[in-house]
């Protein structure tokens, strides 16, 4: 063990080295930040027994469960069956942490055991995952007992009253078989202008987000993915549009969560993955209230393994990103699937914005431009915090809840003390994915520090800003 990791043992277990069933786990509550980002940082080279161990005592604490859901959606498939399914039982029964457990389980539907899918089915009465399970319910439809997928569907409505905005994504041949009454509800409230009053009362219809790909390819092989952004009246028209441009090769993928994007916003799509060139990486369009398909033409490598890979969508307005959309892809030589493994979506409808004081109008003219284009509604202290608040525990509990943790990194950035703790708390209390770094100065001018390292630093758009402010 090297000196890294019997420090970072030590720190976990106290006296559990000396004589383990004498531990005294209380010892690690004092440090249990630290803990986990050195759980987090440090995963592959902590001891598995250890390390696992450790996992599973932390997962029983609700006020952490946040960040142990997080170490374990980033190394899903590096922990053991066994601790991996009491992981996510643990986690289940918190409601912090009850959302992440039902994405994970329904995005790894087709891996898990029975007994690690039934958990999920018995959150139904959770309403923040009561939609995921909904979600497991639509896309593993064939493979449920009748009595399973109908009757979950019924208590579900029931108990929420149909307000779950997925009971008005099921497919007709789920429709038809609910209870009449049920379907009379949901043919009610299907239309756009119930769900969304404001925006009916307006005019505006929300937009919904969408994805084509095939469903399995052979290394050396050239196909096109496609994203679309449409308004829920045209879906049909723009899965018909979909289907033929790709002479039916490629599987669409519709009705991804609702966005409030202002007319005349200019929106850019990146598509990656690994194993695969994509040209161009990157397209903008200018969304005008209707239907936008974008295309991008994707080679795979030649010396690519056969092996799963992940399409990984990404749509910035104002260079933030507000979703991230991620599909599986099989490569493959052999037989191709008829069956995607999974796809899952994470939009951003909520961010925090840290930044340094100084800099407050700089970011403040980013942050409204967003807001107003996105409607993204973003948390920033000087803006959202009344008088007389505790305002350290509102900060914490802001960084914890927000979709997103927007960094305005710059020289003054990295020599505030409290920019430096709230980009730390986000790391372990939403991790990496959940960061976004948006630098103010060139790389030269603010280095960032190791932690920080790892993210992207080349964000033109305010480094031409920042350029062009100096000429005045």
């Amino acid at each position: 063990m090297s000196a890294v990791q019997q420090n970072v043992a030590n720190k976990l277990t106290g006296e559990r080295m000396v004589e383990k069933e004498k531990a005294d786990y209380s010892k690690i509550d004092e440090d249990v930040d630290v803990i986990l980002y050195n759980i987090k940082d440090n995963f592959d080279n902590i001891p598995g027994d250890l390390r696992n161990e450790l996992l599973l005592k932390l997962s029983l604490k609700e006020e952490v469960a946040g960040a142990v859901v997080l170490i374990v959606t980033n190394n899903f498939d590096k922990l053991p069956d066994t601790v991996r399914d009491e992981l996510l039982l643990n986690l289940s029964k918190h409601d912090i942490s009850a959302r992440d457990v039902a994405r994970i389980i329904t995005s790894n539907f087709n891996k898990l055991p029975e007994n690690v899918r039934d958990i999920l089915f018995q959150m139904y009465n959770n309403h923040k995952a009561a939609g995921e399970v909904v979600r497991a319910v639509i896309y593993n439809f064939d493979k449920l007992p009748e009595n399973v997928r109908f009757g979950l569907l019924v208590k579900i409505y029931e108990m929420y009253k149909g307000e779950l905005p997925i009971f008005y994504k099921l497919p007709l041949h789920v429709r038809n078989k609910l209870p009449e009454n049920i379907r009379d509800l949901i043919a009610r409230k299907d239309s756009w202008s119930y769900k969304h009053p404001a925006l009916a009362e307006n005019g505006k219809e929300p937009v919904l987000l969408g994805v084509s790909a095939p469903k399995a390819v052979k290394p050396g092989d050239i196909f096109t993915a496609r994203f679309v952004a449409y308004i829920e009246s045209l879906e049909e028209k723009v899965k018909q549009e979909l289907t033929a441009l790709s002479r039916g090769r490629s599987e669409s993928i519709m009705g991804f969560e609702n966005c409030n994007w202002k007319i005349d916003t200019h929106v850019t799509v990146k598509l990656s993955g690994r194993h695969l060139k994509v040209d161009p990486s990157e397209i903008e369009f200018v969304w005008k209230g209707n239907r936008n398909i974008v295309s991008f033409s994707v080679g795979v490598l030649t010396d690519a393994p056969q092996e799963w890979t992940i399409l990984q969508y990404e749509v910035y307005i104002e260079g933030i990103r507000v979703a991230l959309i991620h599909l599986d892809l099989e490569i493959t030589s052999s037989t191709i699937s008829d069956e995607r493994s999974s796809f899952t979506i994470k939009p951003a409808h909520t961010a925090f914005a840290s930044y340094a004081s100084q800099d407050k109008v700089r970011v403040m003219d980013r942050v409204a431009a967003v807001s107003i284009s996105a409607h993204l509604d973003i948390f920033t202290d000087c803006l959202s915090i009344h008088p007389g608040e505790d305002w350290k525990k509102r900060l914490e509990s802001e960084i914890k809840n927000r979709d997103i943790f927007l960094l305005f990194w710059s020289a003054n950035a990295k020599n505030s003390e409290w920019v430096t703790w709230e980009w730390k708390t986000a790391l372990v209390r939403k991790g990496e994915s959940a960061i976004q770094l948006h630098p103010l100065q060139t790389i030269n001018e603010a280095p960032p520090p190791e932690e920080l390292k790892k993210f992207h630093f080349g964000d033109v758009y305010m480094i031409v800003r920042n350029a062009e402010e100096k000429k005045f």
